[in-house]
């Protein structure tokens, strides 16, 4: 029979072993490459993105329902250096198949460069993220897809 202390071991190995799975899953669905370049995603809740000082001057204060704040970051994927130059567009199809678009505003979050703007996340389902990147020295378009699980609580 195992003792106390045994069982506690194994529970929480096997937690970590769990979680780290689902993390690497969950990172894996935000960030995809695609000729060359990394593009990684995120979205938060407006309101703690727009608690930043430097967010807060960015960004429109009037949020529309379900706000959200998308992040798109940007980086060579031979290099590993960020991409700073580029143009990037942001299509969202919502659950219900409204469509927003917007240019995304170009910034720095730590001295790292990125790309974001707010979106309505007004329903619960699916929503469709079009990251579209042009950069400077090529200007050819690139498009990358992602999926987005919301929930509105």
């Amino acid at each position: 029979m195992k003792s106390n202390v045994t069982k506690f071991i194994v529970s929480a190995i096997t937690t970590l072993v769990v979680f780290s799975c689902l993390t690497s899953v969950a990172r894996a669905d935000h960030q995809k490459t695609v000729n060359g370049i990394i593009v990684n995603i995120g979205v938060v809740p407006a309101g703690r993105a727009l608690d930043f000082s430097g967010e807060a001057a960015t960004h429109d204060k009037r949020l529309p329902s379900g706000a959200q704040h998308l992040v798109v970051s940007l980086s060579d994927a031979k290099l590993g250096t960020h991409i700073a130059d580029a143009k990037v567009t942001v299509e969202i199809k919502d659950p219900k198949g409204n469509l927003e678009k917007k240019v995304m505003v170009p910034a720095k979050t730590a001295g790292t460069p990125d790309y974001s703007e707010i979106f309505g996340f007004g329903y619960s389902g699916k929503y469709v993220i079009r990251v579209v990147i042009v950069r400077k020295d090529t200007k050819k378009l690139l498009k990358v897809n992602f999926t987005w699980e919301h929930q509105v609580i």
